[in-house]
C-alpha cells in the first residue's frame, strides 16, 4: 500500500501578508499567533499562566509576544520574494463595511505593460538537502538584488537573534486521501523535521541552546507546534484554531 501523497498551499494573503485586506484592521499574523500562545498550556507554564501581550514598543527590538516571565518573537517562514508574489499575485481584498467586503484584481497582472514574473524562493526545497557548511556560506552574501541569496541570509541573519523564536511555516498542509488525523500529522512532522531540521542545528550551533527554537504549522483546524528537546525534535503543543478570534476572522475572506 503507498504512503498518503502530502500536499501543500500557501495560506491565504490575508493570514500571512500584514495589512493585506484594504481598510481592515487587525490584518496580522502575529496578532493570532499571541491568542494562540495565549491558549497554549505549554506555553502559558512558562509564562506563570500570564496573558501574553504585544510589546508597548519595539524600537529596542522587543519581542512580539511578552510576559513578566517569558518572552518569544514570531518569525513567518515567508522569503521576501514569496511574500511579494504574494502581496502582488493575489486577489485583492477590500473591507467596505463591518462584514462586507469585495475581491478585485490583482496588483499586477501578466497583462500590464511593466509586468515581470517574480522568482520565489521556497525555503522548504533550498534548506531540505543543503549542508551545514553550505548554508554558512549565505552569511556573508552581500547583494542589493532580491532572490535566493538574499533570502537565506536574512533568514540567518534572523535566526542568529538572540531571542526565543517561534516560526510559522506559511502553509495549509492537506492529503487528497483519506487520512486519519494523527497519521497526517506525523508525515507533516516528519517533512517538517526533514525540511527545516537544519535550522534548528543552526541556531542551536549559533547561540549554544542558550534561546528557544520553535516551528508551528497550521494542519486541518489546528496549530501545531515542533520544539527542541534533549537535542530531540518533538511536538510541544497543539492549539486549536478556534481559540484565535482574529484568525477565524481573517479565514472568512478566504476565496474557497
Amino acid at each position: 500500500m503507498n504512503a498518503p501523497v502530502l500536499w501543500f498551499s500557501y495560506l491565504p494573503a490575508q493570514l500571512i501578508i500584514k495589512d493585506f485586506i484594504t481598510n481592515k484592521n487587525d490584518c496580522d499574523y502575529e496578532i493570532y499567533m499571541r491568542e494562540l500562545m495565549n491558549s497554549s498550556s505549554y506555553f502559558l507554564e512558562k509564562s506563570n499562566q500570564e496573558l501574553f501581550t504585544k510589546p508597548q514598543s519595539e524600537e529596542k527590538g522587543q519581542s512580539d509576544c511578552v510576559s513578566s516571565n517569558y518572552s518569544i518573537d514570531f518569525k513567518l517562514l515567508l522569503p521576501e520574494t514569496a511574500g511579494t508574489a504574494r502581496r502582488e499575485f493575489a486577489d485583492s481584498i477590500v473591507q467596505f463595511a463591518e462584514g462586507v467586503y469585495g475581491y478585485g484584481a490583482p496588483h499586477t497582472t501578466p497583462n500590464d505593460k511593466k509586468y515581470k514574473p517574480i522568482n520565489a524562493t521556497n525555503f522548504h526545497v533550498v534548506l531540505r538537502n543543503i549542508t551545514y557548511s553550505e548554508l554558512l556560506e549565505y552569511e556573508n552574501v552581500k547583494t542589493r538584488e532580491r532572490g535566493l541569496s538574499r533570502d537565506v541570509k536574512r533568514l540567518l541573519d534572523d535566526m542568529r537573534k538572540p531571542k526565543n523564536l517561534m516560526c510559522l511555516i506559511p502553509y495549509r498542509f492537506f492529503f487528497k486521501e483519506p487520512v486519519g488525523y494523527k497519521e497526517g500529522r506525523s508525515i507533516i512532522i516528519d517533512a517538517a523535521i526533514n525540511d527545516y531540521g537544519i535550522l534548528f542545528e543552526y541556531r542551536s550551533k549559533q547561540l549554544n541552546d542558550t534561546y528557544e527554537t520553535y516551528i508551528a504549522f497550521i494542519y486541518g483546524n489546528h496549530l501545531s507546534i515542533l520544539g527542541l528537546k534533549d537535542g530531540n525534535i518533538t511536538l510541544c503543543d497543539e492549539i486549536p484554531l478556534s481559540c484565535s478570534k482574529t484568525y477565524l476572522e481573517l479565514s472568512k475572506y478566504t476565496l474557497m
